[in-house]
């Protein structure tokens, strides 16, 4: 990455959107994330990806606003603030570089849900840049990589129909990084 040799050491914690870490309450998504970093070798950086499950049509954003009739731009906004509360709690005091990745659109839009998540996405990547910059954080900008300007995927980049491949990785941070406002 940026000429430099770098090791990325990836941990997944299966199933977590950012809505768990938005809860008050302590779940096991937050307990495996705090224990993941008692363990984890100290590094600079850290990458940071949820939000993609979020967006999914079957659960998080979109099936909790329909069914109770929330307003979907005031849920996604509140989430990714408590979200953020939650990881500057726990690593801004680790890492001195904190990148927060932002995701995709959905490979194929199909019926009217499709394009009703593919514009929960779009509102979700603006909403976390522009509060992940203003926190002092890093966004990487895989929204901008990966989609046309109708806003569909371009189906240059993925290695699946979810996620990104990891060999775009460093084209990625090259060219859609927004860096903190100084």
């Amino acid at each position: 990455l940026n000429s430099k040799k770098v090791t990325i050491q990836p941990v997944l914690i299966q199933g977590a959107k950012a809505w768990h870490f938005a809860q008050e309450n302590n779940n096991q998504y937050k307990a495996s994330f705090i224990e993941q970093l008692k363990y984890s070798p100290t590094y600079d950086e850290i990458f940071i990806s949820f939000g993609s499950i979020d967006c999914s049509k079957e659960e998080g954003i979109l099936h909790y606003t329909n069914k109770y009739n929330k307003n979907i731009r005031e849920v996604t906004k509140e989430t990714i603030i408590s979200f953020l509360n939650f990881m500057q709690s726990k690593i801004n005091s680790l890492f001195k570089k904190r990148y927060y990745f932002g995701f995709s659109l959905p490979m194929q839009v199909n019926d009217s849900l499709d394009i009703k998540r593919s514009e929960l996405i779009k509102m979700y990547n603006k909403i976390l840049k522009e509060e992940v910059i203003r926190r002092g954080d890093y966004f990487v900008d895989v929204f901008s990589l990966t989609s046309t300007k109708n806003n569909r995927n371009n189906n240059l980049y993925m290695c699946d129909n979810t996620h990104l491949s990891p060999e775009y990785l460093n084209k990625l941070i090259e060219n859609h990084l927004s860096e903190p406002k100084d």
